[in-house]
């Protein structure tokens, strides 16, 4: 608990968090040597949380800060990336899903997609020990925030 109220007072946020959690998660393997924990695997599932972080964040620069979206994208559509863009399930609703209308919808199920496919791709394969499934969540969660923050912070700031 104490940790977590640090996290918020902090000035960076749960970025201060994710160097804790990464620091955690190296020493883990050292700690637990009863099976070799494959770092390779982690490798499609934080790639895809790490697409789904910066989905999410395009999402909600579009839905709060959408003037930012303009200031660093000025020649893009108004119509598909502006905030009356949601208009435009109404007057497409035959030809486009509502998925690809606009760029909300677009980058919501963009997010939601690829947080799935990860959540699975640390599922399959072989039976493993339960802290190679925790590790792998746990690097995926890193990659998500960094993600998101790359694009709400980074791009759009």
């Amino acid at each position: 608990m104490l940790a977590l109220s640090f996290c918020r007072l902090a000035r960076w946020g749960i970025f201060v968090c994710m160097k804790g959690l990464l620091v955690l998660l190296f020493l883990l393997p050292i700690a637990l040597p009863a099976q070799r924990y494959e770092w390779r695997r982690a490798i499609a599932p934080a790639a895809l949380s790490f697409t789904a972080g910066a989905s999410w964040g395009l999402h909600e620069t579009l839905m709060h800060h959408n003037a930012r979206f303009f200031e660093v994208f000025p020649k893009a559509s108004r119509r598909y990336w502006g905030p009356s863009s949601w208009q435009n399930k109404y007057e497409d609703a035959w030809y486009v899903p509502v998925q690809l209308s606009d760029g909300k919808h677009l980058a919501a199920t963009l997010h939601h997609t690829l947080i799935f496919s990860a959540g699975v791709t640390i599922t399959l394969g072989e039976k493993r020990p339960t802290w190679h499934y925790l590790a792998d969540a746990g690097i995926s969660l890193a990659a998500y925030s960094a993600g998101n923050r790359l694009v709400w912070d980074g791009v759009f700031r």
